[in-house]
């Protein structure tokens, strides 16, 4: 059982290698972007946009959770959103701020926006101090990023990474404050909830997809390509399963 795992996952490995490099070359000879429409990424975009004309900023939450536990890998991608999310809105008067629940998780979205600065040089004293830990578990977390979402100065907050129940509490904060709300997490408890309050939501996968779709590029659009190809190949092998069963079912019980 063992081996045939591993062959699996082996295939798995090489046919997705295969499609991030088919995906690559033949992006570069696109002029235009070719990727499945996500309102909830439409929303981003107008509201990014609207939060630099406004004079207003922007708050990326990128959840709590501890890096060595493989529910992180959400939050993870989210700080390759962060940076794309930061060259966008610094340029505005008033600079994006993060906030995180977790240690190394908060060392390592000011990391990526010491990375912004260095592209930005006129931004850095203003940057530097926007990236913060606001609570050390998932409902001080939130209770410590409210008063951020309250702010009036804030009218755009995106959640993207590991959320829990714990979610409720900002989205709330938020809608008291008429602010802009887009949503994503893979934890169904927090998405069941993002789900209930708000309209702009991320659902599944679709949060791994974020970076590839503010950031422009082959590479990028690459990798959401096979994202979806992977999501249909599952489709059809759990369709296939089913009707296998059911077959074998229905052969045993005529038999």
């Amino acid at each position: 059982m063992g081996s045939l795992e591993n062959l699996i996952g082996l295939i798995i490995v090489l046919l997705t290698a295969g499609l991030l490099l088919i995906f690559s070359l033949t992006g570069k000879k696109q002029t235009r972007a070719r990727l499945r429409s996500l309102p909830a990424m439409v929303q981003l975009r107008k509201a990014l946009g609207s939060s630099v004309e406004q004079g207003r900023r922007v708050h990326l939450s990128l959840g709590s959770v501890n890096l060595l536990n493989p529910a992180s890998a959400s939050s993870v991608s989210s700080l390759a959103a962060e940076d794309r999310l930061v060259q966008e809105t610094s340029i505005g008067d008033a600079p994006p701020v993060i906030t995180s629940g977790d240690g190394a998780l908060s060392i390592l979205s000011q990391d990526v926006l010491s990375g912004s600065l260095q592209r930005q040089p006129g931004s850095g004293a203003v940057l530097r101090n926007q990236g913060q830990l606001t609570g050390v578990s998932p409902w001080s977390y939130a209770a410590g990023a409210i008063p951020l979402v309250q702010d009036r100065r804030t009218s755009t907050n995106v959640l993207l990474g590991h959320f829990g129940p714990e979610a409720a509490l900002i989205l709330d904060a938020a809608e008291k404050n008429s602010s802009q709300q887009i949503a994503g997490t893979d934890n169904l408890a927090g998405q069941a909830v993002m789900y209930a309050m708000t309209q702009d939501i991320l659902i599944g996968e679709e949060v791994f997809t974020v970076p590839g779709y503010l950031q422009p590029g082959a590479s990028a659009r690459a990798g959401i390509k096979v994202q979806d190809v992977l999501r249909w190949v599952v489709i059809v092998v759990l369709l296939a399963a089913a009707i296998a069963r059911f077959i074998l079912a229905f052969l045993g019980e005529a038999g």
